[in-house]
C-alpha cells in the first residue's frame, strides 16, 4: 500500500496537538484551551479524510464495524430522546471525530512506517519535562513557594495530566525497546521514569493501578521485555520523585507550600460514591437509551459534571445496550493483540505489545476517573487505538487505486464544522459553557469540567 498523504498529514496535526496543547499559555483555563483546539483538530483531521484514497481496510474487520453501526444507531437513538438535544448533538459529533483521528491513525500506520511517531512523542515529553524542570529549578533557587501544580503546565488539575501520562509510559517504554540506536532506547527509557516520578508526587492511585495492570496483561501475552521495562522504570521513577521532590528541598532547607494530595488521602473516596450512585439513579430511570449524551452534565451535581466511571457514565447517558457495544469496541483490538502476542515468539513484538499495554491502562484508569471526558487523553486514546489495530495482523494486502468516496465523509466533515461553530459561539461566553444559561460554579466551588471546564449544562 502506498503512502496516504492526507492520513500521514492527519497524525502528524494529532502529535502536533498532544505536543503543543499543554505549552500555550491560554488567556483562559487550559481545559478550555484544550477543548477549542482540539474541536478545531477534529475538524482538520475530518477534511483531510476526504482526501484520502478509498480502501477496503475496515471490511476486513467486519466486527469492528458492526459494533461501530449499532453503536451509531443506538446514539442516534439516544440522541433523539435526549432533554437536551444541542448538547447532545455536541458530544455525539465530538465522539464521531475522534473516531476519524483513530481511523486516520490506523490509515497512516498501514500505509508507512510510523517510527516518527514515537520519535515525536518522545521529543513531546522531553521539552515538556524540560521546561517543568526549569520552572522547579528555579523556584528552588529564587526561594519561591514550591507548588505542586506549577509543574503541571496546561492541565487545570493534575489528574488531567496523569490521564495522558497513563498512555505515554508505555508507548514510551515500548519505543525504550523497540526504537533503532541504543541512544534513542536510553531516553525513552528516561523519560518514563520521569512520567512515573510525576505519578508518584501526584499520589496517582488510578493511574498507577491501570500501569501495575498493564504490566500483569504483558507478562500474561509474554510481552517480557516490556513488563521488565515498567518494572525497572517504575523503580527508576520513585527513585526520581524521592531525590527531585523528596530529598532535594529538605537538603535546601525547603518545604511544599501546596501539594496536590497527601498520603492521607489515599483512602478517600472523593465522593466518588455520590457521583456512582447518581449515575445508577439515571441508568435505572433510563436503562435503555440513556438519559441522552453529556446528560449527566444535566444534573448539576455538586461533586462532577462525570462520574469518574467510564462504563458508568455511559449507560446512564447512552443506555445498557450502548455499553455492551462499547465494551466490544474497546476489547476487541486487545483481544486480537492478546491473541497475537501469545503466537509470536519474538521477545520484542514491536510496539504491539506497547499498544495494547497503553490501552489496557487506560481502560483501567476510566474504571475511577474522567480520562475519556479531558480533552488532551481524549486525543491520547484515539490515537493509540487506531495505532494498535495497525500493528494487528492483516490476511491480504491492501490496494490504493481509487479516489476516495465522499459520501461517507462529505456528512462528517459537515457534523466537525457544525461543532466547530458551535464550539466558538460558546467560547465566547465568560467563562466558556454550554448556553449562557449553564450554571456557572460560584467562587469557593471548585470548576466541574466535562466539554468545557464549567461543564454543567
Amino acid at each position: 500500500m502506498e503512502r496516504d498523504t492526507p492520513a500521514t498529514a492527519a497524525l502528524a496535526a494529532s502529535i502536533t496537538y498532544l505536543a503543543v496543547a499543554p505549552l500555550l499559555p491560554f488567556a483562559v483555563s487550559s481545559h478550555d484551551g484544550s477543548r477549542l483546539l482540539q474541536v478545531g483538530l477534529l475538524a482538520v483531521v475530518t477534511s483531510l479524510a476526504l482526501f484520502s484514497p478509498a480502501v477496503p481496510e475496515w471490511t476486513k474487520h467486519r466486527s469492528l464495524l458492526g459494533c461501530g453501526a449499532a453503536s451509531l444507531t443506538l446514539a442516534l437513538g439516544s440522541l433523539l430522546t435526549a432533554a437536551q438535544f444541542g448538547a447532545a448533538a455536541q458530544e455525539v459529533a465530538l465522539l464521531l471525530g475522534l473516531a476519524v483521528v483513530a481511523r486516520q491513525a490506523y490509515r497512516a500506520a498501514r500505509s508507512a512506517a510510523v517510527g516518527w511517531v514515537y520519535d515525536a512523542l518522545l521529543a513531546a515529553s522531553c521539552a515538556y519535562f524540560t521546561l517543568t524542570l526549569g520552572i522547579y529549578a528555579a523556584a528552588l533557587a529564587e526561594g519561591a513557594p514550591l507548588n505542586a501544580r506549577m509543574l503541571h503546565l496546561g492541565f487545570d488539575n493534575p489528574r488531567f495530566f496523569n490521564h495522558a501520562q497513563t498512555l505515554a509510559v508505555p508507548v514510551l517504554l515500548g519505543w525504550s525497546v523497540a526504537a533503532p540506536g541504543q541512544k534513542r532506547r536510553r531516553v525513552a527509557l528516561g523519560v518514563a521514569s520521569l512520567h512515573f516520578a510525576w505519578l508518584f508526587m501526584d499520589l496517582a492511585r488510578a493511574s498507577l493501578l491501570a500501569l501495575a495492570v498493564a504490566a500483569v496483561w504483558c507478562a500474561c501475552v509474554g510481552a517480557t521485555a516490556l513488563w521488565r521495562r515498567l518494572a525497572l522504570s517504575a523503580l527508576l521513577g520513585a527513585g526520581l520523585h524521592l531525590s527531585l521532590f523528596v530529598a532535594l528541598p529538605r537538603l535546601l532547607n525547603r518545604n511544599w507550600a501546596g501539594q496536590f494530595a497527601s498520603v492521607q488521602e489515599l483512602g478517600s473516596s472523593h465522593s466518588r460514591d455520590l457521583l456512582l450512585s447518581a449515575a445508577l439513579e439515571q441508568i435505572q430511570a433510563h436503562p435503555w437509551l440513556g438519559a441522552g449524551p453529556m446528560h449527566f452534565a444535566a444534573l448539576a451535581h455538586p461533586k462532577g459534571a462525570h462520574p469518574h466511571n467510564l462504563y458508568l457514565q455511559w449507560a446512564a447517558e447512552f443506555g445498557l445496550p450502548s455499553l455492551l457495544l462499547l465494551l466490544a469496541l474497546l476489547l476487541l483490538p486487545l483481544w486480537r493483540a492478546s491473541t497475537t502476542l501469545r503466537q509470536t515468539r519474538s521477545t520484542q513484538h514491536g510496539m504491539t505489545a506497547a499498544l495494547g499495554a497503553a490501552i489496557v491502562a487506560a481502560l483501567v484508569d476510566a474504571g475511577f476517573s474522567g480520562n475519556f471526558v479531558m480533552p488532551v487523553s481524549q486525543v491520547w486514546i484515539a490515537l493509540v487505538y487506531g495505532l494498535l489495530w495497525a500493528e494487528l495482523p492483516h490476511t491480504t494486502a491492501l490496494s490504493q487505486r481509487r479516489r476516495a468516496s465522499l459520501l461517507p465523509m462529505l456528512p462528517l466533515m459537515t457534523v466537525q464544522l457544525w461543532l466547530a461553530a458551535v464550539t466558538w459561539q460558546q467560547w465566547q461566553y465568560d467563562p466558556p459553557r454550554i448556553s449562557d444559561l449553564s450554571p456557572v460554579t460560584t467562587a469557593d466551588q471548585k470548576p466541574r469540567p466535562r466539554f468545557w471546564q464549567q461543564g454543567w449544562l
